[in-house]
């Protein structure tokens, strides 16, 4: 024995194509799972900048109110003169 997956003690008996398909199939397992985690955190992320698009819509409109209304000030003091 090699140490070799073909050698191994679970694929012994075996024919040698089989324990290249159980790798792959380990593999593909492996993608899949893979693949399943990142497509969560895909959307967590998602949820996050929506969270914090709409936070930032709200800190704006306040922004562009109390900007309004100091403008409106400034006009009425220069007209009073």
């Amino acid at each position: 024995m090699d140490g070799s997956a073909e050698d191994s003690p679970t694929t012994a008996f075996l024919p040698p194509n089989a324990a290249l398909d159980r790798t792959r199939d380990l593999s593909n397992l492996k993608l899949a799972q893979n693949q399943t985690e990142i497509s969560q955190q895909i959307q967590e992320l998602k949820a996050t900048v929506e969270f914090q698009s709409k936070i930032m819509q709200k800190l704006l409109n306040r922004l562009e109110a109390t900007e309004s209304k100091g403008k409106g000030r400034e006009s009425s003091e220069y007209s009073d003169s």
